[in-house]
């Protein structure tokens, strides 16, 4: 598995996590499925195959 960043949004995250944790923005509709991080796997095979109509998928820890 490789796992891959981006530079290019810089301080993008901090407003993003306020704009949700505010409810200024809302994401719920777009997240389709919830995994535990023990169950990663699951959760990118769950994406690579769009399994269950799959969108976002979010790990939980």
């Amino acid at each position: 598995m490789t796992i891959q960043g981006i530079h290019r949004y810089v301080n993008v995250y901090p407003a993003a996590i306020k704009a949700v944790s505010s409810g200024r923005a809302i994401v719920k509709p777009y997240v389709t499925h919830i995994f535990l991080l023990g169950r990663i796997l699951e959760g990118f095979e769950t994406h690579i195959r769009r399994i269950g109509n799959s969108m976002k998928i979010q790990m939980a820890v």
